[in-house]
């Protein structure tokens, strides 16, 4: 649930941090953020389900551990270059369900997924 309010203060507060302007940072989070959640929603549900049915209880901080540091990697590679012509998991989906070559992004093809996947 805090996911998009994270990535977008991610977004902006490390384009801050790098010295842009506010609205160059605002220009980040609308070219990067959508991007990075469609990231975080390939990512931690699947990882969700690996850790509650696979992974023992005692090890199962230490594996959400290990994701995140690949999740923070992704961020931070995000935060620093750029989303653009990044494909996630929820592209290549949305790709073969509608068997179009762009993104899952906008109200159109978000509408046309799901409508495909029913």
């Amino acid at each position: 649930m805090s996911s998009p309010v994270f990535l977008g203060s991610f977004l902006v507060y490390s384009a801050l941090g790098q010295g842009k302007t506010l609205e160059a940072s605002i220009d980040s989070f609308k070219e990067n953020w959508f991007t990075m959640v469609k990231g975080g929603w390939s990512c931690w549900p699947l990882a969700h389900m690996i850790n509650f049915a696979f992974v023992p209880v005692q090890w199962r901080v230490l594996y959400v551990n290990f994701v995140q540091l690949g999740f923070g990697t992704f961020l931070s590679m995000m935060g620093n270059s750029g989303g653009g012509g990044v494909v996630t998991p929820i592209d290549s989906l949305y790709q073969k369900v509608t068997g179009k070559d762009d993104a899952f992004g906008n109200v159109e093809s978000v509408a046309l997924a799901i409508g495909g996947s029913w």
